[in-house]
Formats: structure tokens, sequence, C-alpha cells
């Protein structure tokens, strides 16, 4: 048996690293969905977690006390960090910062994927049906969302080889979702809608 104490080894994560980290996980999901209609799970635990981890960073700066409540290392709410993210007040690093501009739809994606993710972590006994074109709808949006936080608000720093795998992840994600029937559905539905305002009777 070897003497003394084995080296020890860390693996160490960052807010930058947990984002990449969960938007990974909700495109590995993604990928899944055509075989694994149960993956929707983790499609919206790990961009409920990206948006979250991503907002952070586009807030944070170098003082930690930005993201935290007063007097307590405890992180802001989830809600308190997107709505940050969305003023200059915050956002505001640098001379290229710029606060992400969310549109109507996103909002409501955000709401709806929060909801979804509160009850998926939280689940109380009951057999719960979720509609799937909300899911899909929602999940691009979010990851419009993802996109903006990252490389728009100009605050998220990270390397190289982080940055590629986020681009890869948000458009390729974007693209399977966009190839699901489900959206397919979801924009001939749209269309469908246009027609009739456009001409009524």
């Amino acid at each position: 048996m070897p003497k003394g104490k084995p080296n020890a080894k860390y693996i160490k994560f960052t807010e930058e690293l947990n984002g990449v980290d969960y938007l990974e996980k909700a495109y590995e999901a993604i990928q899944r969905l055509a075989r694994d209609r149960k993956a929707w799970k983790w499609v919206v635990v790990g961009l409920h977690g990206a948006l979250y981890s991503f907002a952070i960073c586009a807030i944070k700066g170098t003082d930690w006390t930005r993201v935290t409540k007063p007097g307590t290392r405890r992180l802001i709410p989830f809600d308190e960090a997107i709505k940050r993210s969305q003023t200059t007040d915050w956002t505001t690093l640098h001379m290229r910062s710029r606060p992400v501009q969310l549109t109507d739809d996103q909002k409501d994606a955000i709401r709806f994927l929060k909801r979804i993710r509160n009850q998926l972590e939280h689940y109380a006994p009951l057999a719960w049906s979720i509609e799937e074109h909300g899911l899909v709808t929602s999940a691009i949006d979010a990851l419009e969302v993802v996109r903006a936080l990252v490389f728009d608000t100009r605050n998220v720093r990270l390397d190289t080889a982080q940055r590629h795998t986020a681009d890869v992840c948000i458009r390729k994600g974007t693209q399977l979702l966009q190839a699901t029937q489900l959206y397919k559905d979801h924009v001939a539905a749209v269309k469908r809608k246009q027609r009739k305002a456009e001409h009524p009777g």
C-alpha cells in the first residue's frame, strides 16, 4: 500500500464554465428527442441553467457582490438576473457592453420554461401532461436569448474553445428543433392564422 496521501486532484468551475456545461447538456438532450421524448426534461433544465448562468455572467463584472443579495453570498434569483441583463445600468461594464433586448415571445418563453423547470425540479405527485408545441417554440426562443447573453452583451468571458462550443450548441440545437414535425406544425398553424387575418370570412 502506498505511503502518504495521494496527490490531490481538483476540478475547477466558473460561472462561465457552468453556463457552457448547462448549454451542452441541453443540446445533448435535444439530440435525443427524436428517440426519447422524456429528454424534454433535460432540455428544459439545461436551458434554464444556461439562461441563469449567462445572465449572471453578463452583469457580474469583477465584483461578485453585483450578483448577490445585499450583505450575503446568496445569488440573486433567476428573474432578477434576467431583468438586470436587459438594463444598461447593470450590463455597462465597458464601452462595448450592451444589454439584451427580449421580444415578447422570448419573455413568454422564459416564463414558460421556468414554470416547467420548477415543476420538474420540485415534482409534486401528479400525472402531468405538457404540450410539446409550446416546448419546441420556447426552446428555440430560449436558445436565441442564450446567444444574445453570450455574444451580444460582450460581457461573457469565454475562451475560444468555449465560444465555439456555445455557438455549435445554439446553432445546431436550433436547427434540430426547427426540423421537428412539432415546429413545422407550429409554422403551418401560424401561416393559417395569418391568412385568416388577411382574408377574413
